[in-house]
């Protein structure tokens, strides 16, 4: 696999239900790099995102949660 290509997990607001799945997959079984906020949002932490779409695996919302190229 190509080491060039870089992804990083990017949440979209307006489609998360904030039930906290992707931080709790992440937490558990990724790199510890979805943070949830005071008003429960999930943020993701590019520097240590590897781009493993273990949080995509788990939302339950379709598109909510992308797989970007890191810039």
């Amino acid at each position: 696999l190509s080491r060039a290509y870089k992804p990083v997990a990017e949440i979209d607001a307006v489609k998360c239900l904030k039930d906290d799945l992707c931080y709790l997959a992440c937490r558990d079984g990724g790199h510890q790099a979805i943070e949830i906020g005071e008003d429960r949002m999930p943020r993701v932490d590019a520097e240590k995102c590897v781009g493993c779409g273990l949080c995509t695996c788990v939302c339950p919302v379709r598109g909510c949660i992308s797989l970007k190229e890191r810039k």
